[in-house]
């Protein structure tokens, strides 16, 4: 039994259970993961995003500008559509991705900054989505400006 509290509407609960068919089990793990770990010691706060961002260098800076600008759009990024926009292969793009994780880390911010989800059935790896919350995008998108 959950108790609803104040800040919470009348009768609203604090979780829900929900079916998940058996070949979506771990997409949907790996999303709850991303979710829940996307909130670091001091999440997205600015001054830490400044200072990240002075720090990249141009391939850096286009990837992670690409994929906020996606987010905020809601349009789709592709490690294909990176590679493409930073004259780089598929595999330094990968490389990208883990350094700015690791920068992110460095700095106190989220632990999942940067997330790679599986690619559509049937597609290449080079087809993997690159995505980020939502609060991170903004962020982004307001020091890219």
């Amino acid at each position: 039994m959950s108790t609803a509290p104040a800040d919470r509407p009348e009768g609203a609960v604090e979780y829900v259970m929900v079916p998940v068919p058996v070949e979506l089990h771990a997409r949907v793990l790996q999303y709850i993961g991303w979710r829940a770990g996307s909130e670091g010691a001091t999440g997205w706060d600015p001054d830490m995003m400044a200072t990240l961002y002075a720090g990249l260098d141009e391939p850096s800076r286009t990837l992670l500008t690409r994929v906020a600008r996606g987010v905020v759009e809601q349009q789709p990024v592709t490690l294909h559509g990176i590679a493409s926009a930073t004259s780089a292969s598929t595999r330094e793009v990968l490389g990208i991705v883990l350094e700015l994780v690791g920068r992110f880390k460095e700095l106190g911010g989220p632990t999942f900054p940067i997330v790679l989800l599986d690619p559509p059935e049937g597609l290449g790896d080079d087809q993997r989505r690159v995505v980020m919350p939502k609060e991170g995008a903004q962020a982004v998108m307001s020091l890219a400006d």
